[in-house]
């Protein structure tokens, strides 16, 4: 009988056999490490780098690289904090309004401010006035509501507003240069001889000059007054009235307030003003009762010749020794001039240019 020949070579592997029965549990494995969270540090740099044990951890407030309040736990392992994700939860949603609690106790009281500055000068009251008799018909300062006692008797008055206007005491001499032109004199819109208003001629090189009455002899409504040429000219305003509407016009010396004088107005003048007086005036004409004081028609010498070397013949501020024109309409198709070589005054036909001389009036008080 033979030896035994060499081993053959490895088969291949078998089929896999059936699963066998599973086998019996294990015993129960240690517990795991928690998280034990020890604190906060400001940022990663900030963590502790010794005595740490699994499940350390520190909330990260912030640090470059990291959001607000993030989660480091230690990894013993790895000998590393290890970033666990943000510790704060998604915005919730807004709550309602809750209920206004109750007032809290009166605070201390805090310290003066400083003082302001003065308020403005407040109006007078009314007040008192002693005389004896009764009141004058003005007192400097007088307001309405004021009382007076007339410590003679015992009577008591209330006294209205002081009247406006310049004291006739304060103006100038006629024929003095005044207010934006000269002193001329006084009228009494109240035809009573008590003065109401100064008048004020326009200097003549501005305020003289060549003018139709109105561009046709039609009738003008509000423009017939004998006395206030102010109302006349301030009624015949527009460019259908050259005369009135070149007046209400001016400005001079910053007075704007010039106006084509009405028939007495301008008569007031003529008595003081006469350029010439080589011949006497028509004596049919004159009376003014709205001069101060009231006149009668002149004579044949009176007035005479002004004794205002300026406003006599040759002087700068010369009237016209003829027609001037005036702003008082007296019918539908005429108005009033005066000649001032004679004194008469007679009706014109609107349309016809004739020498007129601005005014102004001031109120005064008598």
């Amino acid at each position: 009988m033979g030896g035994q020949g060499p081993a053959g070579p490895a088969g291949g592997d078998g089929a896999a056999g059936a699963t066998g029965p599973a086998g019996p549990a294990g015993p129960t494995g240690p517990a795991g490490t928690g998280i034990n969270v020890k604190g906060n540090v400001a940022d990663v740099a900030s963590l502790p780098s010794s005595g740490m044990v699994d499940g350390d951890a520190y909330v990260v407030v912030d640090g470059p690289g990291i959001s607000e309040n993030v989660l480091f736990v230690w990894d013993t392992e790895t000998t590393q904090w290890v970033n666990a994700g943000s510790i704060a939860g998604p915005a919730g949603v807004a709550g309602g309004a809750g209920a206004t609690g109750p007032a809290g106790p009166q605070g201390i009281q805090g310290p003066i401010g400083a003082t302001g500055g003065a308020g403005a000068q407040g109006v007078r009251g009314t007040g008192w006035f002693v005389g004896s008799g009764p009141p004058p018909a003005s007192i400097p300062g007088q307001i309405e509501g004021d009382l007076y006692l007339d410590q003679s008797n015992g009577d008591v008055y209330k006294l209205g507003a002081a009247p406006a206007g310049t004291p006739v005491a304060s103006l100038p001499a006629i024929g003095a240069a005044y207010e934006g032109g000269y002193y001329g004199g006084l009228i009494s819109q109240g035809m009573n001889g008590v003065a109401t208003h100064a008048l004020i001629i326009a200097p003549k090189a501005s305020g003289q000059s060549i003018r139709a009455c109105k561009t046709s002899n039609t009738a003008t409504t509000g423009a017939s007054s004998a006395f206030d040429g102010w109302a006349n000219s301030n009624a015949a305003n527009d460019a259908a009235h050259p005369a009135t509407q070149w007046a209400r016009g001016l400005t001079i010396a910053t007075f704007s307030d010039w106006y084509i004088p009405a028939l007495f107005e301008l008569e007031i003048l003529y008595r003081s003003f006469k350029p010439d007086g080589s011949e006497g005036n028509v004596t049919t004409h004159g009376a003014n009762p709205y001069a101060v004081p009231a006149s009668a028609n002149y004579t044949f010498s009176s007035p005479a010749q002004t004794s205002f070397p300026l406003f006599a013949i040759g002087g700068a501020q010369e009237f016209l020794a003829g027609g001037m024109g005036t702003s008082t309409q007296d019918s539908a198709t005429t108005h009033q001039v005066q000649d001032w070589f004679y004194g008469n005054w007679e009706p014109l036909g609107k349309t016809f240019p004739q020498t007129v001389r601005a005014i102004r009036k001031i109120p005064v008080i008598p």
